[in-house]
């Protein structure tokens, strides 16, 4: 089942990129200040490859290089393992990033990069992902009957335990009883 969401609708498109030429501590640095794991090298507008956290790790510390002896084209991975075209649906994006094992992945539009997807834009987005797909459930199978039920506190007592989906609620069997009538 598709979710009707393209990769460039989800991932973003101001993304901090990295040039062949760049120093792995000028990168390192940015990545850490900026909390990322990982940039796409860029040249010309075109995607040449990626520099992640793994490369620094296995390809610069592991070897016992200097930072500010290498640069990026030393060690980026090229070519890159997995790429989205930007109207690639959002299923097929989260199937790719398992099956190749990676957290990000840059978007494109023919050999253009134009966005960058990671496993957290996926997740930040995954409540509403639900909602959708439950939707799109509904209107395939009518007689589909969606009756979440969890373990956790009771949104109308406060009380811990086995609840249910009631009401616009999760609640307990003795709330979900008193609010039925």
């Amino acid at each position: 089942m598709k979710s009707g969401i393209r990769a460039i609708d989800m991932g973003n498109r101001k993304v901090l990129t990295a040039k062949p030429t760049d120093s792995i501590t000028s990168i390192s640095k940015k990545m850490a200040k900026l909390r990322i794991g990982g940039m796409p090298v860029v040249q010309n507008g075109k995607l040449i490859g990626i520099v992640t956290e793994r490369d620094i790790i296995n390809k610069l510390c592991a070897k016992s290089k200097h930072p500010k002896d290498t640069l990026v084209k030393d060690i980026m991975t090229s070519p890159v393992k997995v790429a989205v075209n930007k109207n690639e649906d959002l299923t097929d994006v989260a199937t790719k990033m398992v099956r190749h094992d990676v957290s990000r992945v840059p978007i494109v539009d023919g050999e253009d990069f134009v966005g960058f997807i990671t496993n957290r834009d996926i997740a930040r987005e995954a409540p509403n992902l639900i909602g959708v797909l439950l939707e799109q459930l509904k209107v395939n199978n009518p007689e589909f009957r969606f009756e979440p039920n969890s373990f956790g506190k009771c949104e109308k007592c406060g009380e811990p335990g086995h609840v249910d989906f009631k009401c616009e609620k999760f609640l307990c069997e003795i709330c979900a009883k008193s609010e039925s009538n």
